[in-house]
């Protein structure tokens, strides 16, 4: 008997956790609707394409996308986030948060550097790992063969050295950003993430990066994607499917979790 009831509390315990959830769930996906039903925003464009809402399905999980926060993600290290997936596949993910600058220039932390205009760049925080290494990402049509593409003329440069000797001072001016650290996932960890509504897929833009006042980045792609935001909650099922047998592929472990 006392068993029992043990087990009607574990579920009415369970019940009551879902839908509390659920109702804030709700609320932030409510109050986003409304914040994009009041706003005169319109899609922009990256080059010749423009931007489509975003994407819950994984199957647009792939290098040079954006992993744009959810309202509901309160993670410090991540909350209001707009992260530039740099590498994604089976042995995990890796990408750099490109909306949070700092007032650090670069010749605070290299001093011996040369060249004002690459002296005088503030650094961006990347990611809360090895915040130690620095990342440098460039806008440019004339690259090195030694740049490694993210996207479209977006290419991350692997050795500070080949920057110096490649990229023109103009282009260092206005069209290179310099990040601290970077974000990581382990195998599988990301697709649960975004399974459960951490992250919304969307695909990168050189103007969000490189020419958008950073503060303006996450608000305006939330705008952009808040109607959808509101039909995640009555997924399909074969979308839903999809994402768990994702999960399944990548061989997910829960214990990878942050």
């Amino acid at each position: 008997m006392k068993r029992t009831k043990n087990l009607i509390v574990m579920v009415l315990l369970f019940i009551s956790t879902f839908l509390i959830q659920r109702q804030q769930y709700l609320q932030a996906s409510n109050e986003s609707f409304a914040l994009y039903q009041s706003s005169s925003f319109t899609p922009s464009q990256a080059g010749s394409k423009i931007l489509p809402v975003h994407s819950f399905d994984l199957s647009n999980l792939s290098k040079g996308v954006f992993l744009v926060a959810s309202p509901n993600l309160i993670d410090p290290n991540f909350s209001k986030s707009v992260i530039l997936l740099l590498q994604y596949g089976k042995g995990g993910s890796v990408g750099l948060i490109i909306n949070k600058p700092t007032t650090v220039k670069l010749k605070k932390i290299l001093p011996k550097i040369k060249g004002i205009q690459i002296r005088n760049k503030y650094i961006f925080i990347g990611g809360p790992v090895s915040i130690n290494t620095l990342f440098f990402v460039v806008l440019n049509g004339k690259h090195s063969e030694k740049f490694i593409k993210i996207f479209d003329d977006v290419y991350l440069i692997p050795q500070f050295k080949d920057l110096i000797k490649t990229i023109p001072k103009k282009i260092i001016r206005k069209q290179l950003r310099v990040y601290i650290g970077y974000a990581g996932w382990a195998p599988g960890q990301l697709e649960y993430e975004i399974a459960r509504g951490d992250w919304y897929i969307y695909p990168a833009d050189t103007r969000s990066i490189f020419f958008k006042d950073p503060q303006d980045v996450w608000p305006e792609l939330i705008k952009k994607s808040s109607a959808q935001l509101v039909k995640l909650i009555t997924l399909p099922f074969n979308l839903l499917q999809n994402c768990h047998s994702r999960l399944y592929e990548c061989g997910y472990n829960h214990s990878n979790l942050r």
